[in-house]
């Protein structure tokens, strides 16, 4: 969690650490040489970053985003949920023309059911919440 101080002071501290880690990543870093390369008080690294896994945490976010993690995965998963769900449409299309599909399901409610089946969260719940290995809970 950071505190809100000044936004000009926080960012020293900020780029302090991050240099820190940047130049030395293998060496353990301390908070006194992050004080020492922002040139304040360690007690004012406490005061903005609440603490050190805080401190560690915004410089391992920071570099995620700058590398466009966020953007890469926010990107995977819109290209895989609409593959998936082009998927649900085309099997329930299939169903509905060769007849397979119970009349008193719509194609809309097939789809839907359909992809809440196959969802990540039913194979968790299966998975974790029942006990069941992963070749019990997909059909053979």
């Amino acid at each position: 969690m950071i505190r809100s101080i000044s936004a000009r002071s926080s960012r020293r501290e900020y780029r302090a650490a991050s240099t820190v880690t940047a130049t030395s990543p293998a060496t353990p870093i301390t908070l006194e040489e992050v004080a020492r390369r922002a040139r304040v008080a360690r007690s004012t690294i406490y005061t903005i970053f609440t603490s050190r896994g805080a401190l560690f945490d915004a410089v391992f976010h920071d570099v995620l985003h700058r590398a466009g993690f966020d953007r890469i995965v926010a990107a995977t998963i819109h290209r895989d949920e609409q593959s998936r769900a082009q998927g649900m449409q085309n099997l329930v299309s299939r169903l509905t023309t060769q007849n397979h599909l119970h009349p008193s399901i719509t194609p809309s409610e097939a789809v839907n059911t359909l992809y809440i089946l196959t969802s990540f969260e039913s194979f968790d719940l299966l998975y974790t919440a029942r006990g069941l290995p992963p070749a019990t809970s997909r059909p053979t």
